[in-house]
């Protein structure tokens, strides 16, 4: 039993459920999906379909339903559900949020600097080989992120310059004939800018199935000769995994998550 890793767990543990991370991004969610929200109690919330709800939210059902971010008042209150990150209603709330295709693009206007037009595109590299073979252990999604100008060349913008002078904006300013003709262009070459970093992904996949599949073929393949119970079938599934694998993790699909 080691004490520091348990009191370490402790103290994470507890500045988890002291954190208003989660009750700031569930209330925000709840708003946004058309639910009205009322705080009735120290971090409790009654949460109703609001005139604007018309698509179904993860997990609500009803008309309204009472949840709370607090163990203890959970314990006092148990009509009222104790949301927490691995609740079912947040995980599928995030899903949704990753997943749908509702909010995965907007336009905004960064005041300063020199006139023009940027695209910030969100590309995901995953692998297009049967889900058989379980190659997202060795290549999970993989973010690309690729911000350029209206040239089409890479640009940055500082953090701090997003947070300070990015505003909203009406998005008719996407159906203005030069910009209607643009964006096209623009997302294009963010693809071929997103695929041209897909090689370092895909050297990093290869190298990590070949350290932990290699040696699995190598092993059976020396029992098969002395131990008459691994059989050459065995044998054989390793090395159509590992066949399968190095084909399928050498070709990535770059799709466009967001933009």
């Amino acid at each position: 039993f080691d004490l520091a890793a348990a009191r370490d767990l402790q103290t994470h543990i507890q500045q988890t459920e002291d954190s208003t991370q989660l009750e700031s991004f569930m209330v925000e969610a709840f708003e946004g999906g058309g639910l009205d929200v009322e705080r009735i109690a120290q971090r409790s919330y009654a949460v109703r379909a609001g005139m604007d709800y018309h698509r179904p939210f993860p997990g609500f059902h009803g008309e309204q339903m009472g949840g709370t971010f607090d163990r203890d008042i959970a314990m006092r209150h148990p009509e009222r559900v104790l949301l927490t990150w691995d609740h079912p209603m947040v995980r599928d709330t995030v899903d949704t949020l990753l997943a749908h295709e509702s909010g995965n693009a907007c336009v905004a206007r960064l005041s300063g600097g020199t006139p023009g037009l940027c695209l910030e595109a969100l590309f995901v590299a995953e692998p297009t080989i049967s889900s058989q073979w379980r190659a997202d252990r060795f290549l999970p999604p993989t973010p690309i992120h690729v911000l350029i100008d209206v040239e089409g060349e890479t640009t940055t913008v500082e953090e701090e310059a997003l947070r300070d002078n990015l505003s909203a904006t009406d998005a008719a300013i996407l159906e203005m004939p030069q910009v209607t003709a643009l964006v096209p262009q623009l997302l294009d070459t963010a693809r071929e800018k997103a695929e041209g970093q897909t090689a370092p992904i895909v050297e990093a996949a290869l190298a990590a199935m070949s350290r932990e599949l290699e040696p699995v073929v190598q092993r059976l393949t020396e029992l098969a000769d002395l131990n008459p119970s691994v059989g050459m079938l065995e044998v054989e599934a390793a090395r159509e995994q590992l066949r399968q694998l190095q084909g399928g993790l050498s070709t990535v699909r770059v799709r466009l998550d967001a933009v």
